[in-house]
């Protein structure tokens, strides 16, 4: 039987992650629904985005996700995970939650810097 697929867009973060679920940040866009993610440690997954989810979130460079590994450890092919949750913004809510990486605190203030210098040199043209 199929292990049930369960992905949320998540402005709210749950209150603890599975033990094979990681925070991971998003590198690429594969195409057909596969992404390259980068966990925190700095080891590269290639993830899906379950077909029910497809159509309802989008994701983007440099966004970050919840991936859970469990259900491909067994199997002999080249996805690394299924994505379980799609952080959005505003972030402070995940970053206070105990199991948000150390390694991301300083890329998501960076992240809102570019945004905003990007933003300010755009009305200044």
């Amino acid at each position: 039987m199929a292990k049930k697929v369960s992905s949320q867009l998540s402005f709210d973060p749950p209150e603890s992650l599975d033990k094979d679920q990681v925070v991971a940040r998003v590198l690429q866009l594969r195409g057909s629904a596969l992404f390259t993610v980068c966990e925190p440690n700095g080891k590269e997954l290639l993830v899906e985005m379950p077909a029910k989810y497809r159509s309802k979130a989008w994701i983007k460079r440099g966004g970050y996700v919840v991936v859970d590994k469990s259900e491909f450890t067994d199997q002999q092919n080249k996805i690394d995970g299924s994505i379980v949750y799609v952080v959005q913004h505003p972030l402070k809510n995940w970053e206070k939650q105990s199991y948000w990486p150390k390694e991301f605190i300083n890329d998501t203030a960076a992240d809102v810097d570019e945004s905003s210098s990007s933003e300010s040199a755009e009305e200044s043209d």
